[in-house]
């Protein structure tokens, strides 16, 4: 259920929403140390794509683990 809403919200606002940014289900957190470089691009390519850091960096994460499923 937590996904279905997510996921109509996202149509319906045009605008990236999951149960963990709903907070709708508990997230586990995850720290990834980063060079300087490496954080200014990422927050270069987020602002670029209209997402927080930590969404954008979820979505990069989700990309891989479902392609190397």
């Amino acid at each position: 259920m937590p996904e279905l809403l997510a996921g109509l919200l996202t149509e319906h606002l045009g605008q990236l929403h999951t149960p963990q940014t709903l907070r709708l289900i508990r997230a586990r957190l995850l720290r990834v140390p980063l060079e300087e470089p490496e954080h200014a691009l990422l927050m270069q390519q987020a602002t670029a794509a209209n997402l927080s850091m930590e969404d954008y960096a979820r979505g990069l994460i989700r990309t891989v683990l479902h392609g190397h499923s």
